[in-house]
Formats: C-alpha cells, sequence, structure tokens
C-alpha cells in the first residue's frame, strides 16, 4: 500500500516542479540543452556508481551532465576518479530529504541505476512519475517490470559499461519528441500501478480460490 501513496505523491509533485525546469536547471548552472543523467542511491559496490561514471566518461557527444544524489564510501574514489580523468559537468550534490529529491528528477532527461545488486529500486518508480525513460542493470528488482527495453528504457547487462554507455548515447541521439514519448509511458505505467487497488485484487484472489474450492468439493 505504501508503494501506492508514495507514487502518488511523486505524480503530483512532478505537475508542480516539471514547469520550474528551466529555473531550476539556471540556479545549478546547467544549461537547458543539456543533457542530464541522474544517479539516486548510496554511493556504495552494490549500486555500482563507478559503472555510471565510466559509461559517462566513454560517451563521446557532448552537452551532457551526471548528478550523483546520495553519499557513501565510495564518494571518495568516485571524485577521485573525475580528477584522474578531468572528466567535466559531474555533480556530487549529497544526500537530499524527501522534500529536496523532487527537484533532481525534474531537471534530469534520464534516471540510470546500475546496480549489481537491488531488491526495488524505489528510486525507479519515483523518477518514472516525473516523466524520464530508465536505464537500469539486469540486477534491479523493480527492472523488469517497470522498463520496457526500448519503450520507455533500457535494460544492460551488470557491469558492461559499453552497453550502458551505448543506450546512453542512443536516448542523447533521440529525437525530443521520442524521449517525451519515451518519458510519457514511463508515468502511464506509474498512473496505472499507482492505481491499482491492492486490497480489493487481493480479496478477489482469495474469492476465485475459495470458488474454486466450492466446484472442487462438489
Amino acid at each position: 500500500f505504501a508503494f501506492s501513496w508514495e507514487t502518488k505523491d511523486f505524480l503530483q509533485e512532478a505537475n508542480t516542479l516539471k514547469s520550474q525546469r528551466t529555473w531550476m536547471r539556471t540556479e545549478m548552472g546547467i544549461s537547458e540543452e543539456s543533457f542530464v543523467i541522474l544517479f539516486c542511491g548510496r554511493l556504495s559496490s552494490e549500486k555500482s556508481p563507478l559503472d555510471l561514471l565510466k559509461a559517462f566518461d566513454s560517451v563521446e557527444l557532448t552537452g551532457k551532465d551526471l548528478i550523483f544524489v546520495g553519499d557513501g564510501k565510495l564518494k571518495s574514489d568516485l571524485e577521485k576518479f573525475v580528477l584522474e580523468h578531468d572528466i567535466k559537468s559531474v555533480r556530487f550534490v549529497g544526500f537530499q530529504n524527501r522534500s529536496e529529491i523532487g527537484k533532481f528528477y525534474a531537471i534530469a532527461d534520464t534516471l540510470v541505476l546500475p546496480s549489481s545488486k537491488e531488491a526495488t529500486g524505489a528510486v525507479v518508480t519515483e523518477a518514472m512519475s516525473f516523466g524520464l525513460p530508465i536505464i537500469v542493470s539486469d540486477k534491479v528488482g523493480f527492472g523488469m517490470d517497470f522498463v520496457n527495453h526500448g519503450s520507455n528504457g533500457f535494460i544492460f547487462p551488470v557491469g558492461d559499461t559499453s552497453a550502458l554507455a551505448g543506450y546512453i548515447t542512443q536516448l542523447m541521439e533521440a529525437s525530443e519528441e521520442k524521449r517525451e514519448e519515451m518519458g510519457k509511458q514511463s508515468r502511464e505505467l506509474v498512473e496505472k500501478w499507482s492505481n491499482l487497488n491492492l486490497a480489493d485484487s487481493l480479496l478477489d484472489f482469495l474469492d476465485s480460490l475459495n470458488s474454486t474450492d466450492g466446484k472442487n468439493s462438489g
């Protein structure tokens, strides 16, 4: 039930924040033309943020920004990698509480979750509420349920930074209309799930079992 309630909150928040996208980008020093890639989560090994950083670095297209929302043990390693490889336009904004996270979804063009182990990946549905195309590894729990490969995002083999870079490039090269259509599919899918009445669904399921048992006993 919490999933449904929290998603509805994000859907409502998105309606307000998306209209403020331009000035929020300006406030953060990000061009309106830039393609913004978002990572939300702990900066820890199971989340594989370094895979995303490597993929971002290997994307040859210009006009891109990468934002890491979150904190963790790998932060210093990531910052060191950025310095050593002279990677431009990477931001580490630290942990953001529930009241602040929405603005990062609003200014982003895609969410990437490259985790090597991820039971649910709630940030996926949060980002989809904001109409974002999603890129996830094949180890993200919600991935198979919420990301339709090629429709509202992409699923790549965990650890394959070349494949990840390829999907980022594909999104960057897509027309604005194509990306908007992918984002629209993300939001519609989340809306569908958020409108499910889980209690009624459970009762219907139990009723069907009772009905079947009655027929079998007869």
